[in-house]
């Protein structure tokens, strides 16, 4: 209780948004490390000596990952690493929503509770949550 007064008296709302892309950023930061560790393992197991071009990755939009800061992220730490000077290609899947009702399958950019055909709360959301490194592009030496 006593942070929630302090961060209320204390900050203004520019700070607010400062404080909310830092943590946004520091998320995506995770996620990144993540990624590049598992394209490194994947390079390890191929017993691949090339560069790496292009790092596609699926991210879907009800996956809780920004894609602009994922893409920040990854400037930021892939000369780190063994993928340094490669790509970040970020493919956006759209979740689908399935009405039981009417039948009606419609692409959706956030979550819903209703139908947008015709309202009915019997729907199935499938996909969107997605956040899967898809491919690397290599190239030999």
């Amino acid at each position: 209780m006593a942070l929630s007064l302090f961060l209320c008296v204390n900050y203004t709302n520019v700070d607010l948004r400062i404080l909310r892309i830092r943590i946004i950023i520091l998320h995506e930061l995770g996620i990144v490390q993540e990624l590049i560790s598992l394209a490194e393992q994947e390079i390890l197991r191929a017993n691949f000596e090339g560069r790496v071009s292009e790092v596609t990755v699926k991210v879907g939009r009800l996956s809780g990952a920004n894609p602009e800061a994922l893409r920040f992220a990854f400037e930021a730490v892939v000369s780190q690493s063994r993928l340094e000077g490669a790509s970040l290609n970020i493919l956006e899947i759209n979740p689908l929503c399935k009405c039981s009702k009417c039948g009606s399958e419609q692409e959706i950019d956030e979550y819903i509770f209703v139908c947008p055909a015709c309202g009915s709360h019997n729907i199935l959301i499938n996909g969107g949550t997605e956040l899967n490194l898809e491919s690397l592009e290599v190239e030999d030496n």
